[in-house]
């Protein structure tokens, strides 16, 4: 064990470090491309005609593969490795990303959307995981909020174009969503090193979703999180569709989603630090409800601002 540690010493330091950062500036160009599945309803509906039902139908297929994906990301993470994940989920997104593109059968674009909310959906605890790997405890909760930053900053910078280029076509959408996927997983791989973790423990009962599930808190929470989801992710379903149906052009729902990523790029830095002292429970609480009211707004809003109002 000795000869391991001394070999291999931990990949954690003070601060949050170079290679945080490289995975940081990653993860701001993949959120900047992430263009299609916010699209996803308009562009069944509009460019394949699909109807609404059916468009609900290949986006259920959607949240199946990504109901799945963090379990089957997690564990390849852990036994297969972070670096290899990551890229591994990436470029098959890509590759998935532009089949879809140029797909015109209905059962087809059923299995490749599927497919997609798999791969799409994989990086996530990987990313979580590489933050653990990277930056020492007392420095995490600032590494998750600075991710967190870019990912909605880059998300802003997606939407803001999105909406613009998605009235000269769809097509683009998927190719730049590609490329920047393509670009996320060889700068991760490339340049964040695979941590080693062989002079960690390796108790079969320290770990597992057995355990997690065990556990009634996180069992509770995890359930109140899917169901702030099953309303949350409206956003990406219904609300685009709410959107075309009162007569407003796709660029409309872009500036929505732009100012959502906008104002969680704003607020965070500012309510942060004051929200952290407070019980977490209850500022969790605060924000979901503040999210039901926002999406009850859209049930009355007709125009641009009314739904930009809602969103904000």
């Amino acid at each position: 064990t000795a000869i391991l540690t001394d070999a291999h010493p931990p990949t954690r330091r003070n601060g949050l470090g170079a290679e945080f950062w490289i995975l940081g500036a990653g993860t701001f160009i993949n959120r900047a491309g992430t263009m299609v599945v916010p699209f996803m309803t308009l562009y069944l509906v509009t460019a394949r005609r699909f109807s609404v039902v059916g468009a609900g139908e290949v986006l259920a297929g959607f949240g199946g593969g990504a109901l799945f994906a963090p379990l089957v990301g997690g564990a390849l993470a852990d036994h297969v490795g972070r670096s290899i994940t990551l890229l591994g989920s990436t470029l098959t997104t890509s590759a998935t990303l532009v089949a879809l593109a140029y797909t015109r059968s209905p059962a087809a674009i059923v299995a490749l959307v599927f497919l997609l909310g798999m791969t799409l959906e994989a990086p996530r605890p990987v990313i979580q995981a590489l933050v653990a790997d990277l930056v020492a405890e007392q420095d995490r909760v600032r590494a998750y909020s600075v991710l967190f930053w870019l990912s909605n900053l880059g998300f802003a910078v997606a939407m803001a174009s999105a909406g613009f280029l998605a009235q000269t076509g769809f097509t683009v959408l998927f190719w730049a969503d590609a490329v920047t996927g393509v670009v996320f997983g060889v700068l991760v791989s490339r340049f964040v090193p695979e941590p080693d973790h062989r002079d960690e423990a390796t108790d079969s009962d320290s770990g597992g979703y057995r355990q997690v599930l065990r556990h009634r808190a996180m069992a509770a929470f995890t359930l109140a999180v899917m169901t702030y989801y099953f309303v949350y992710l409206q956003s990406d379903a219904t609300l685009p569709l709410a959107v075309h149906r009162s007569g407003l052009s796709s660029h409309v729902y872009g500036m929505c989603m732009a100012l959502n990523g906008a104002l969680i790029c704003l607020a965070q830095p500012l309510l942060a630090p004051r929200l952290s002292r407070r019980d977490p429970g209850r500022v969790w609480a605060a924000g979901v409800t503040l999210v039901g009211l926002g999406f009850a707004l859209t049930a009355i809003a007709s125009t641009a601002a009314g739904y930009l109002l809602s969103v904000a």
